[in-house]
């Protein structure tokens, strides 16, 4: 294993929006391969109770376009004008580093239908799942176990993308 390799992957893979090529048609056999490599990753309980969509439909995406940006400015109306940024001093580079990502999300929000292929991580959970979610003292070992097991498939299908030089975000 070529130590180097890893460790530049592993660096310079990071959530892509401005730098993602819209243009640039991704073949389905490319995108089974990634979701396959993703279906290596380590789960809690060695439980897969996630799978992924992969939507290429011109109207679909569209469709998620609108809710992807109706979801992202809740979120960010829900932070105010200065959003994450009214946290950190002047100064902070975390300050300058959450303009610049807040511009790019804007940019992913008004562009991410004209992705040539969404894949959709998806985790399965039932009501009864739900209710102890609800139960205080359980929430959060759900929580944990519900994204811990979905969340190391989503950065490996990433990781994958990322090696067949494609973006994600």
């Amino acid at each position: 294993m070529d130590l180097a390799t890893v460790d530049h992957l592993l660096t310079t893979t990071h959530s892509v929006k401005k730098r993602l090529d819209f243009t640039r048609p991704v073949e389905p056999e490319v995108i089974r391969q990634c979701i396959e490599t993703a279906l290596y990753a380590p789960t809690g309980g060695n439980f897969q109770g996630w799978q992924f969509m992969v939507v290429t439909e011109q109207e679909k995406r569209l469709a998620l376009g609108d809710v992807y940006r109706k979801g992202y400015r809740i979120n960010i109306e829900s932070y105010g004008p200065e959003g994450r940024r009214a946290q950190w001093r002047d100064g902070d580079v975390r300050k300058e580093q959450s303009r610049s990502m807040r511009n790019n999300s804007d940019y992913l929000a008004e562009h991410m239908h004209e992705a040539p292929a969404h894949i959709i991580a998806c985790i399965e959970t039932d009501m009864e799942e739900m209710a102890v979610l609800y139960q205080p003292k359980f929430r959060a070992f759900h929580l944990a176990s519900l994204y811990g097991s979905i969340l190391p498939a989503a950065w490996s299908l990433m990781l994958a993308l990322r090696a067949r030089g494609l973006g994600a975000a």
